[in-house]
Parts: structure tokens; sequence; C-alpha cells
């Protein structure tokens, strides 16, 4: 199995175990998260990931790395709700992070501009705006 459908059949199993031991007499009560969509997003998830994996060209590595992401997030806030309505966003949001700490072409290893050094007191050695 690839990693791409073990998120989506993990996730699946995770929002329909947590939704139905959801208390239905509190779903009015439950605080909307930054990832809350108004409705259910019409794309199932299996179909979203799919169409992440088919246009993303990401390692498999970061669908671990975006699944970890998730599980850290609800294990380190437990009043988080995952639902139908927020796992879309909440997976894409965990797969940017991933592909960009694994799979990005250009990380940042130095420092373009710098503070000038103590021993060179007489230049400085940001670029003049002139």
């Amino acid at each position: 199995m690839q990693a791409h459908n073990f998120l989506a059949e993990l996730l699946e199993r995770a929002v329909a175990s947590l939704e139905a031991s959801y208390d239905c007499s509190l779903a009015g009560l439950i605080p909307s998260t930054c990832f809350d969509s108004v409705n259910v997003p019409g794309i199932s998830l299996s179909k979203y990931i799919d169409r992440i994996h088919q246009y993303s060209n990401c390692s498999e590595s970061c669908y671990i790395l975006a699944f970890i992401y998730i599980d850290r997030l609800l294990q380190n806030n437990p009043n988080f709700m995952l639902t139908k309505k927020s796992v879309h966003r909440l997976v894409l949001t965990s797969m940017v992070l991933a592909i960009k700490y694994l799979d990005d072409l250009y990380p940042c290893t130095c420092l373009l501009y710098t503070s000038p050094s103590p021993r060179d007191r007489t230049r400085s050695r940001m670029p003049s705006s002139a």
C-alpha cells in the first residue's frame, strides 16, 4: 500500500470513529477552528489526498510526516475536534509543512545579510540602498 493511500485510510477511520464518539447534543457547542469549513467538502478525503499526490510530486515520506503532524496536534490539543469539516484543510496544511521540511529544493542554509562584525567596524556588510 502506498503512503498516500495509507494516510487517507487512517484519517477516514479516525474521523469516522471520532465523530461517532462526539456527543451529538453538544454539536452546536463544538468550538470552530481555523481548519473548519462551513460545509463538508464535496470531495472525499481519499480523492483529495490522491489529487495532492498527483500534483505535488512529493516523496512518500511526506505523507508519513503529515500524519505525524496531525497526530501530534490531536495529542497536544485534546479539545481539537477532527471532523469532516476540518480534516481536508488539516491534511493540506500538514502536507505543505511536510513537503517544505523534507522535499523543498531551496532550503535556506546561509544568511544573506549579516550584521557588521566587531573586527570590521569601518564597513557594513549590508548592501547600500543608494
